[in-house]
């Protein structure tokens, strides 16, 4: 085993990553329709659906550096290395769809972003 700073940064981004995952989830699962009044429940089902996405797929990223930390320490799978950073990159770039989702939804029904932040939701 060899543990070095690109392990421990790896370490900590997937931990990290993991855990926003746990303490956003649990957030969602605790919003209902009430708690946003402006938005009909059908769009309300939208933005938890959306968000829920959004957060799946952090998690997937986050899952992916602790790949990376495991290569990296063992020393196994080094040739798959740039493959996982590509993955980090698609899993990124992914990212970035539901959240201009989340924005659209928002604009649509005439709110801010502001409200979310209210609301405890992060994104």
């Amino acid at each position: 085993m060899y543990l070095n700073l690109e392990s421990i940064v790896y370490l900590v981004a997937g931990v990290v990553i993991i855990l926003l995952f746990v303490k956003r989830r649990k957030v969602l699962a605790q919003l209902s329709p009430e708690d946003f009044p402006e938005l009909e429940k059908p769009l309300f089902l939208e933005l938890k659906r959306i968000l829920d996405t959004s957060y799946e797929r952090s998690l997937y990223l986050g899952y992916v550096f602790l790949i990376l930390f495991f290569i990296n320490i063992t020393g196994w799978g080094l040739q798959f290395k740039g493959g996982l950073f590509l993955l980090v990159l698609v899993l990124f770039i992914f990212n970035i769809i539901p959240r201009n989702k989340i924005v659209r939804l928002l604009d649509a029904a005439g709110l801010e972003l502001d409200i979310l932040k209210k609301k405890g939701i992060r994104f």
